[in-house]
Order: C-alpha cells, then structure tokens, then sequence
C-alpha cells in the first residue's frame, strides 16, 4: 500500500498535506513562536506540499510522461518532511529545503516538458522559479517582503490551475443537470488581467512603491476576480455544490483583495485581516477543493459527487476564515484558537476519508 502510494505522488503528498494542516493547526495552543512559525508553514511548505501532489499528477498527463516518478517522489518528500520539521527549531533550514523542493518541481516539470515538447505550460514554470527564488530569498534575508510576495504567487497558481479545473466543473455540472451539449468556457481575459496585475503588484512590491500605488493595483485584481463571476450565473451551474464552492472561493478572493486595496489606500488597521481571509478561504480552500476533485477522479469516482463530511469541510474553512478576518478583532479565541480548531477539523476529515479511499481503490487516469 504505502509503495503505491509512493509510485502515485498525489496519494502521499495530500495525505501527508492533511498531516502537516493538523500539526500546524495546533501550534497556536503551544509556548512556541507560533508567529514565525506559522508563517513559514502555512505559506512555505505546507503549499509546497500541495504542488507536489497536484503537478506531479498532471505534468506526467500534460506532457505524455510515462517515466517511474516514485524516486522524485522520494527524494520530495524527505526534503518537505524535513522543511516541516525543521520549521519549529530553525526557520532558516526551514526555508532553505522549501527553496530546494520548489527548485526540484521546477527541474522536474520543465524535463518533462521539453521531452513531451509541450510549450503549454510555460505560465507554471515561470510560477515555480519564481517561488525558488522569492524561497531563497526569504531563507538568506529573513525580509519578511518576500514571503508576502510569495502569497501572491499562490494566487497566480490558484488563477492558473482553477481555470483548468473549472473547465471539468462546467462540464460536469452541465452533464449532471441533463445538458450534454452545451460547453463551458470560463472567461480566459479576466483571467489573464487578474494574473498580470498580481505580476504588476509583485514588481512594484520589490521597486518599494508606495501604498496607495498598491492599493489601485489591488483594486483592480479584486475587480477582475469578481468579473469572472459571471460566467457562472447560470441556474443550471449554481445548483452544483461543487460550483457554488468554486463560486464562494473566487468571491471571497476578489472581496478581500478589495478589501486589502481600501485598506492599503486609507492607510486601515485592517490588512492583515483582508489578507487572511483570502490566504484562509483563497488559498486553503483552493487547496481543499483541488485535492478533493484530485482525489476523487484520480480514484475511479467519474461523477463529482461531494459527500457530507466534505461539504462540512468546506464550511469550517470559510467560517475559520471568516472568524480570524472579522471577528478577530474581539477575541483571541476568534483570532487564533477556533479558526485553527475548524481548519485542522477540515483536513482531518480529508485525511481519514481518503486515506480510506486510497487504501481501497486502485489509482485511475483522469477520465478527461
């Protein structure tokens, strides 16, 4: 079992994922420097983890490689294992493997690349470079600027991979509503100017440009998610759960980068709260629903379907979310202790369903 698990990366990269969001999860209820650490797991390796898993699965489907992946699989997990644990005694050995792991994938992917000659993913290299840099950085400088600009990468990768992924839900969702005909094509412009401001925003982060410059730019991000919106106000789409998740996450991305702008314009207290609602909901809950889709279809499920405890997932995220943004302010228990309690809840789930899944079924191709 565990050497399947290893042959397939997706299987133990979101497990040990589902580990890794507990352990976290926990560390706000110790003496440690949580502040520190917190940062660097949540931002560094557990996302790292993440891409692992997904673009280890879908490389190999993108660019026809067929070779044995379970040696790359190895050596990733190692590297991570240690980043995590290194996270709670030496930040900057923590980085530095979270560094290696990023230039590892990217290594990995753009071999894979230019064997399959596939010229289509050039968006995603460009990603994973620039998060071994920024990691780099960050392990060398301790300047705190470049861990914030890598949690702007993650919304380029969110943008990338969700409009793919959104593909599969429209389509789905039209079959399960009895509309075998028609096709959903997301909105490829909204995209692209989101992901283009992010890059705009991430230049003038590093050229030290002032606030009130960064908050148009937000402005304008939040305003290009929220546009995307529109292409799922169909009747036949909103009746999916899986859409209306999909839905929320990208309404609670272009809301809080809204958020975020009036903040950095009006000189607010409230950044730091508009920033964790979208790292929470934007970033958390694209990783749950990524993992979850992932699993599923890589698992011999062809139908979305998600069950109770995974729609309960869902909603402890966003209402984490929601707390830590909103309510944090009054309380430290809002603050910290129940937005850590709902996200372990959430990844707790996730580990022992699919742990049970993958122990069970046999690893299946997309049936895309």
């Amino acid at each position: 079992m565990i050497n399947d698990f290893f042959t397939h990366p997706m299987r133990i990269f979101f497990l040990l994922l589902s580990l890794f969001c507990v352990l976290s999860s926990f560390i706000f209820f110790t003496n440690l420097d949580f502040i520190t650490i917190h940062k660097t797991l949540f931002i560094g390796v557990i996302p790292c983890v993440a891409y692992c898993g997904f673009l280890l699965t879908a490389f190999p489907d993108w660019t026809k490689f067929n070779k044995n992946l379970k040696p790359h699989t190895i050596i990733l997990f190692c590297i991570l294992n240690l980043a995590f644990l290194s996270a709670f005694f030496n930040p900057f050995w923590a980085n530095l493997f979270v560094a290696f792991a990023w230039t590892y994938i990217f290594i990995l992917s753009t071999f894979m690349t230019i064997q399959g000659k596939n010229s289509d993913q050039l968006s995603i290299h460009l990603l994973l470079f620039l998060f071994a840099v920024f990691s780099f950085l960050y392990a060398f400088s301790t300047d705190e600027k470049y861990l914030h600009l890598e949690i702007f990468l993650h919304f380029i990768g969110i943008f990338i991979i969700s409009f793919r992924i959104s593909i599969v839900l429209g389509k789905e969702a039209l079959v399960q509503g009895g509309d075998e005909i028609s096709v959903f094509i997301p909105n490829l412009i909204y995209k692209n100017l989101a992901i283009i401001m992010i890059y705009v925003y991430i230049i003038c982060v590093l050229a030290d440009f002032d606030k009130k410059t960064l908050g148009f730019i937000l402005l304008g991000i939040g305003s290009a998610t929220l546009a995307k919106l529109a292409e799922l106000h169909y009747q036949i789409l909103l009746k999916r759960y899986f859409i209306l998740v999909y839905y929320f996450l990208q309404l609670t991305l272009g809301t809080g980068f809204i958020w975020l702008g009036i903040s950095y314009l009006f000189e607010l207290t409230s950044s730091a709260d508009a920033l964790h609602i979208i790292t929470i909901s934007g970033i958390f809950g694209a990783i749950y629903m990524v993992i979850n889709i992932a699993g599923l279809r890589h698992s011999g499920f062809n139908g979305l379907k998600f069950d109770l405890d995974i729609k309960f997932g869902f909603i402890c995220i966003f209402v984490g979310s929601i707390c830590r943004a909103v309510f944090g302010q009054f309380s430290i228990v809002f603050l910290l202790y129940i937005p850590a309690i709902l996200l372990a809840t959430a990844f707790i789930i996730y580990g022992f369903k699919f742990y049970h899944i993958f122990k069970t079924t046999k690893f299946s191709e997309d049936p895309d």
